[in-house]
């Protein structure tokens, strides 16, 4: 992929060759019930900055894009950018957007959601609270093993817990790339579901970490308010690669 850029086609937004979804909420509810409908492994994915920087360069995300069913617009500049192209209806969906929507969709439509990754006790907690608020909701925990080697015969375990207990959804929180790397190993085995990577999704459901005010999230300053939060392991990446973001908008506006 040669100087990656975003375009309107048809109508529809492009991420270099991959489609983005840039519709409204009604019409994201119902890819969702579409795609838990085909009972058949499918996936989620959420770009945001980051990950546009890294997409030329990894293979793992190049090859989960392509797998990927439904693409989400993740950060608002990803968002400001395809509205200022045409695509006026464009929306953010982080992964912590989107666990909760489901879990209130799972609970009236007897879906099973499942929440991968984070310690048993994070876990448990977030289950725990989505189900207080969505009434009816299943939610379950599978705890992920401590490992790096995804190959392993304890993440070949996960799928066993899935299995059993035939999970519609699941929202693989592992961070990126590693969400998207164990699916994609696991892919040909993978039980039937809707798999979203959900970052820290789960951390944010139990209330380990509290997301930006609302007014904050719409005007594109959340990434602040997570830097402040965990300067250490977000400095870099805010405020080092960030800025390259600037080089995919020119090329984009250039090809209007």
């Amino acid at each position: 992929m040669n100087a990656l850029r975003m375009r309107i086609i048809g109508g529809k937004v492009f991420l270099g060759e991959f489609e983005l979804f840039a519709e409204d909420a009604e019409s994201l509810d119902g890819r969702i019930r579409e795609l838990v409908s085909e009972q058949r492994p499918r996936l989620i994915v959420t770009p945001n900055v980051d990950q546009v920087l890294r997409l030329e360069s990894s293979e793992v995300l190049l090859e989960s894009y392509s797998t990927s069913s439904l693409r989400l617009l993740d950060g608002m500049p990803l968002v400001w950018l395809a509205r200022l192209l045409g695509a006026k209806a464009a929306q953010r969906n982080t992964g912590a957007d989107l666990l909760p929507r489901v879990v209130r969709m799972a609970a009236s439509s007897n879906w099973t959601v499942a929440l991968l990754g984070g310690t048993d006790e994070v876990g448990q907690l977030a289950a725990s609270r989505l189900q207080q608020k969505y009434a009816g909701a299943v939610v379950n925990h599978v705890p992920f093993p401590m490992t790096s080697d995804l190959t392993s015969d304890e993440c070949k375990s996960v799928l066993k817990s899935l299995l059993e207990m035939q999970a519609n959804v699941v929202f693989v929180c592992l961070g990126s790339p590693k969400q998207e790397e164990w699916a994609l190993t696991w892919w040909g085995s993978l039980p039937p579901a809707l798999y979203v990577g959900a970052g820290a999704a789960i951390d944010f459901a139990a209330g380990g970490k509290k997301r930006a005010p609302l007014l904050l999230q719409r005007a594109g300053g959340e990434w602040v308010w997570r830097l402040m939060q965990e300067p250490r392991r977000l400095a870099k990446r805010y405020l080092l690669d960030g800025p390259r973001f600037l080089t995919v908008v020119i090329r984009s506006i250039r090809g209007m």
